[in-house]
């Protein structure tokens, strides 16, 4: 366990965790430039070969109200192990996959698998602090966990110049083999037994009942679903509007969103040090103001349908980049409060950000590619909501309320150890 006790290699082993996160992101975009030759070689329509992708984001949105619970109630490290090894399975199994119904049953199997190691990953960094401290933990994770939009994309295009389809899905194998090798050898159990929750799977699936009720928690909760939505609605629009609209080239869209990314990236590493000095709360409402600012801008600008694309571009730039003070500092405020139950409250927000992210998604297309308008209104509406979540449902709890909630923890504790006393 000194590899948790110390804050030297405790950021190696954030970074690491950070690098088991991006598995799922990795898993979406490499492949996405092989769809036409999977639709080709397996006979397959191109719906078909969309629900690969479908499979895939429902396997990570289901599997961490899975994982959460299990590592709240046995450890994390275990659980982490497991969906390494099913991940690396599963690559194996869609490499050679003959038909495009193995292709998309395995897809949500590894879905499955990569939400373990998102939700065990936000658990441990909880078990490793709290508060600013998490906050910086979490914006070191960000370090990593950005850097997945601008490489993967880059990876898959050079990829495809020396192998095909299968090709990509053996090398998710071979990264995620390493990374269970380095995590087998590195990533030590961060939750220890008198920290788990008592009463095993199913206290700690009981868990949920009292997150959903803590008005704070979903308030936290809600912010980072909100602007996660936000994110993916820039994702899924933002290259028809580049390239539809302003006819840049796929080079060309790869650089923007490229810089988009590492601007967040960059606000996140900022962020790590502004909490030394800023409470947490205060850093993300900046964010909020900031991202809802430059939302109903964009909004605003949109509907004037200017000619150049930078009066597009510079708005989405300010706004992707203001939600690196956002997601780090929401999460390490929800989780602040249940130091027992990390696991399963990071999966309820990853969850939550996934279901949010894919509604988004499929509403998204309803409004059309011919004007800037669609996308920036979703923008708008989802930053300045989120930061109305984070002003009602979020705001501190009085002392007295604070007391209360902490008793009742206590309480709930308490229970849950004579019961499985008894048993």
């Amino acid at each position: 366990m000194s590899s948790v006790e110390t804050g030297r290699p405790r950021v190696g082993l954030v970074l690491l965790l950070g690098a088991i996160t991006i598995l799922g992101p990795l898993s979406i975009d490499l492949y996405l430039p092989a769809f036409p030759t999977i639709e080709h070689e397996l006979g397959a329509s191109e719906a078909a070969v969309q629900l690969t992708l479908t499979g895939f984001l429902v396997g990570l949105a289901l599997g961490q109200p899975i994982s959460g619970p299990l590592s709240d109630a046995i450890g994390r490290r275990r659980p982490m192990l497991i969906g390494l090894s099913v991940f690396v399975a599963m690559s194996v199994v869609l490499a050679v996959a003959p038909n495009i119904e193995i292709l998309i049953g395995a897809r949500f199997l590894q879905g499955v698998a990569g939400a373990f190691g998102v939700a065990v990953a936000m658990g441990m960094v909880r078990d490793l602090a709290a508060g600013a401290a998490a906050a910086r933990l979490l914006s070191t994770m960000m370090l990593v966990t950005g850097l997945g939009p601008i490489l993967a994309p880059m990876v898959g295009g050079q990829l495809l110049r020396f192998v095909d389809w299968r090709g990509m899905f053996w090398f998710l194998a071979l990264v995620a083999a390493g990374l269970l090798a380095t995590a087998y050898f590195a990533i030590p159990e961060t939750l220890t037994a008198e920290r788990r929750t008592v009463g095993g799977v199913r206290a700690a699936l009981r868990s949920y009942r009292t997150l959903v009720t803590d008005r704070v928690y979903v308030g936290y909760a809600l912010t980072n679903g909100l602007m996660f939505g936000a994110v993916f609605g820039y994702v899924a629009a933002a290259s028809f509007v580049y390239q539809g609209i302003y006819h840049m080239t796929p080079q060309q869209y790869g650089i923007v969103a490229g810089v988009n990314a590492l601007g967040m990236v960059a606000m996140t590493q900022l962020n790590g040090r502004l909490v030394s000095f800023f409470h947490p709360r205060r850093l993300l409402i900046t964010g909020l103001v900031s991202a809802a600012t430059w939302g109903v801008l964009l909004l605003a600008i949109a509907f004037t349908r200017p000619a150049s694309v930078w009066w597009i571009a510079v708005p989405l730039f300010l706004m992707v980049a203001s939600i690196g003070l956002v997601m780090p500092n929401g999460m390490a405020m929800a989780l602040n409060d249940y130091p027992k139950a990390a696991g399963t409250g990071a999966a309820l927000i990853g969850a939550n950000q996934f279901v949010l992210g894919g509604a988004v998604t499929a509403l998204m297309g309803l409004g059309g590619s011919a004007t800037a308008i669609p996308m920036a209104g979703f923008i708008a509406a989802l930053t300045l909501l989120s930061l109305t979540v984070q002003l009602v449902l979020a705001r501190p709890r009085t002392p007295a309320a604070t007391a209360a909630r902490q008793r009742t923890l206590a309480s709930r504790d308490a229970n849950l150890e004579s019961a499985a006393e008894v048993a």
